[in-house]
């Protein structure tokens, strides 16, 4: 979630990264403190209701309010928005500045979107118009969701997005972790798009992370 630093929810505070929405989770299953977001999440899936799941998600990942940076960042002409995050920080931010930016997921067709500018592709899912169905497959919280059938490799989208990579003239990501295996995996396995990526990281990151992402390409 780091793109989404610096935006403030319906609950006027911050989106949580993943180790405080684990215990945000933990908290709503009863169970000891954890900053493992999967592991909580799969516990919680099974033992909470889910109804209250899906609510704790909307009210932390639906925004309110963007940054200036966000704005700006979104005022370009990007030829797609790929997102890992569940909230509505591009699209809003394109609306702030006079964008209507498209928000679809992994069920959206892509033959309907390919052709069109100003797309954003939630990759592991959104929360806008979500139902606790959606908790189990189409939104990737858990151990159990990254597995299921519906991933992004398996997905009609993820043909296109390799080739959008590969005829990319520059591929930027902002406030990513690598966290999400199935990105991490393709850009290990084609060391050839290393040039051309380049990594927008926070003030003050850790080694460790500048450390992990320039194995990718380029790190600012």
């Amino acid at each position: 979630a780091g793109f989404s630093f610096g935006t403030k929810n319906t609950l006027n505070t911050e989106p949580p990264l993943a180790g405080d929405l684990a215990k945000m989770l933990c908290s709503l299953s009863n169970l000891p403190e954890s900053e493992d977001l999967m592991f909580a999440a799969d516990v919680a899936l099974e033992y909470s209701d889910n109804n209250k799941i899906l609510d704790l998600l909307k009210d932390q990942f639906t925004l309110s309010e963007v940054s200036q940076s966000h704005e700006n960042i979104c005022e370009l002409p990007w030829r797609r928005y790929y997102t890992t995050n569940y909230d509505n920080s591009i699209e809003l931010a394109g609306l702030n500045v006079g964008r209507r930016i498209e928000s679809i997921d992994l069920m959206s067709n892509p033959s309907i979107y390919l052709k069109k500018n100003n797309v954003c592709l939630h990759i592991n899912g959104k929360i806008e118009g979500a139902e606790p169905s959606d908790l189990k497959s189409n939104i990737k919280l858990s151990d159990s969701s990254y597995l299921s059938p519906d991933s992004f490799v398996n997905s009609d989208w993820y043909y296109h997005f390799k080739k959008e990579l590969e005829s990319s003239s520059a591929i930027v990501f902002i406030g990513y972790s690598m966290y999400d295996m199935d990105v991490k995996k393709y850009l290990f396995e084609n060391p050839s798009l290393q040039e051309k990526t380049y990594f927008v990281v926070r003030e003050g990151a850790r080694f460790q992370e500048i450390f992990t992402l320039r194995k990718y390409g380029h790190v600012s």
